[in-house]
């Protein structure tokens, strides 16, 4: 999250007009494919490990336990 909050602060930097709605639209879909991006991948991972799981928060939290992820224990 804070790699794409600086994405943007450097977009703005080059001059990307965010109060330009075309502009703001395109930025904030890519962040919305990063983000489905992501999701996929821990669902895909789970799903490869056999770990079922309702929602991709309790698939970061089984990751999680298992040592697969790093940092701060989810919510």
């Amino acid at each position: 999250m804070a790699a794409h909050v600086n994405l943007l602060d450097e977009a703005v930097d080059r001059g990307v007009a965010l109060d330009d709605v075309f502009e703001l639209y395109g930025v904030l879909h890519a962040l919305q494919i990063h983000a489905q991006a992501a999701i996929d991948y821990l669902l895909h991972t789970c799903s490869i490990l056999g770990r079922p799981v309702e929602t991709p928060l309790r698939c970061v939290d089984v990751l999680h336990r298992e040592g697969l992820l790093r940092g701060k224990t989810p919510v």
